[in-house]
């Protein structure tokens, strides 16, 4: 009898059982690139390279930008198939036809020339091919799609109403019960923000059904003031992604590093970079760090063979923008990792010591452009362990390019790309000589009188000024001799330096593009400065 009553439990049990189906969720994106994107054996050159006498027919296009600056750009083309399609895709692996809304695009390594490209979907997928432009991309590079678009930027607001609307100047939000909300703090003449068609809220019972309250959006009024009102929205991002690539570029040179179009920042800012290719020569050692310098850049540019190597006329030439400092923390050697391995020797980093494989994480330190962290290889020709005459002798061998004031580079408009109007400036002009080692002719000693300035930057950064002749006008340098040079005093420094060379390594401070850089020359040595002797 007990065993018919767990049957007759079963089977009612069974007869109540309910197929419960899960809702549909995107889990990523199925992203392609139509446009080619080189091969590892061809690649690509990088955005902002010269493109004269190289092959570009398996690349994507390179264009130039508003500004002049030459960007890399994925787009539909006539001629041969060109931009990129997503679709949304559910966790089965199948499209999601009810994904309709904002997603972004991201380069990397790299940046999209906006700083939020957003792609729209329609039932799953994107309208045919999309754009993107990016810049400060190397190597292999993959395109990314993100769900990541914030409700605070208008992502599924209610209704679809995705547009801006402009503080509802068109009355396009009243036939949905919607208010115009800012979602941008008011800037300068900007007085609309960023505003879009939805509703404010406190709670999520106080929006449709369907919708949450994003109770953490910053909201506007129309003085910029926040006012810290949730907004209704959607959905939440999924931060589902989609990868496509690679695109094959080259490696960066030591001189894409340097170059850039703005005096305060570097091109690849915040990125981690090998620098693999050309003659890397250390120029001079400081006590935390040391310049080094491309005097073969040919040997880095696509399509050089690979046993190429240095000509006389590259080593006469003095390269532009292909200069870098590299910021060690303390003095630099030749076993950067600290390997006590007894093969590989160590000792004090030399100028004249010749480096490969540098990489580190690139950044902009008040205007100078620099490696961190970084690690090299010294290449040894001989004994790792130089005798103390060798080693005299090894410090001497550095290169030394011509005087700023026989060819002009401190203020020399026809050195300067004319298509690139910020590189006019005459600060600008200079800055391709970044980190390279100069010499200049004094044509004013400067006082350093207690209580000024100048003293103040003298006890503080061991710099004093000197008026240089740099080929068009007279300019106040600063001199760094404290640590290289420590026995001589600038106070007492006399006319006597009137006429004199110095050479040193050129560095320079800016904190922002509108202001007037200083520049820093940094002997190396009393060699390098041969009147820095204190009477």
């Amino acid at each position: 009898m007990r065993s018919l009553v767990w049957i007759g439990l079963v089977v009612v049990a069974a007869a109540c059982e309910e197929v419960v189906s899960l809702e549909r969720a995107l889990s990523s994106f199925e992203v392609q690139i139509l446009d080619p994107v080189g091969t590892p054996e061809r690649r690509c050159i990088l955005p902002g390279t010269p493109t004269v006498a190289v092959d570009l027919s398996g690349c994507p296009t390179y264009e130039r930008d508003a500004s002049g600056s030459t960007v890399l750009r994925l787009r539909p083309r006539d001629d041969r198939p060109g931009g990129f399609t997503a679709r949304a895709i559910d966790e089965k692996g199948e499209l999601l036809e009810t994904f309709n809304g904002l997603a972004t695009v991201k380069v990397v390594p790299g940046s999209v020339e906006s700083a939020f490209q957003r792609i729209e979907f329609k039932d799953g997928v994107t309208d045919g091919p999309q754009d993107v432009s990016f810049r400060s991309a190397f190597g292999d590079t993959f395109l990314w799609v993100l769900d990541d678009v914030p409700p605070r930027l208008g992502a599924d607001l209610p209704l679809g109403m995705n547009a801006q609307c402009g503080f509802d100047t068109e009355n396009v939000c009243a036939p949905f019960n919607l208010a115009c909300v800012n979602t941008k703090p008011v800037v300068g003449d900007d007085a609309r923000g960023l505003a879009y068609c939805t509703t404010g809220c406190a709670t999520t019972d106080e929006c449709p059904e369907g919708y949450f309250c994003a109770e953490d959006a910053q909201v506007y009024d129309d003085s910029g003031t926040d006012t810290s009102s949730g907004v209704c929205v959607r959905k939440k991002p999924t931060f589902s992604t989609g990868v496509a690539g690679p695109i094959h570029l080259v490696e960066p040179t030591l001189a894409d590093v340097s170059r850039s179009e703005s005096m305060i920042s570097s091109p690849f800012e915040e990125n981690f970079i090998e620098i693999r290719h050309g003659k890397l020569v250390v120029t001079a050692v400081r006590i935390d760090g040391f310049y080094v310098t491309d005097v073969c850049p040919e040997l880095g540019k696509a399509g050089a063979p690979p046993d190429a190597d240095c000509s006389a006329e590259d080593l006469a030439r003095a390269p532009e923008f292909n200069h870098l400092f590299v910021f060690t923390f303390g003095r630099p050697t030749t076993n950067p990792r600290g390997d006590e391995s007894e093969d590989l020797g160590s000792r004090e980093l030399l100028a004249g010591d010749r480096i490969r494989n540098l990489s580190g994480p690139m950044s902009e330190f008040n205007g100078l452009t620099e490696m961190n962290f970084p690690e090299w290889e010294v290449i040894f020709e001989e004994s790792p362990y130089p005798t103390p005459a060798a080693a005299d002798l090894h410090n001497k061998v550095a290169l030394v390019f011509p005087s700023l004031m026989d060819r002009g580079q401190a203020c020399f408009e026809a050195n300067v790309d004319p298509n690139i109007p910020v590189l006019l400036d005459c600060d600008f002009a200079m800055e391709r000589l970044e980190g390279a080692r100069v010499s200049a002719r004094v044509e004013k000693t400067n006082p350093v009188p207690p209580g000024s300035s100048e003293a103040d930057n003298l006890e503080r950064y061991g710099q004093w000024p000197v008026t240089i002749n740099t080929g068009r006008k007279q300019r106040t340098f600063q001199l760094i001799t404290r640590e290289n040079i420590p026995f001589f005093n600038p106070r007492k420094i006399s006319d006597r330096a009137i006429g004199q060379t110095v050479t040193g390594n050129l560095r320079q401070v800016a904190f922002d593009d509108r202001s007037e850089p200083i520049w820093i020359i940094e002997p190396r040595d009393q060699s390098d400065c041969t009147w820095c002797v204190s009477p």
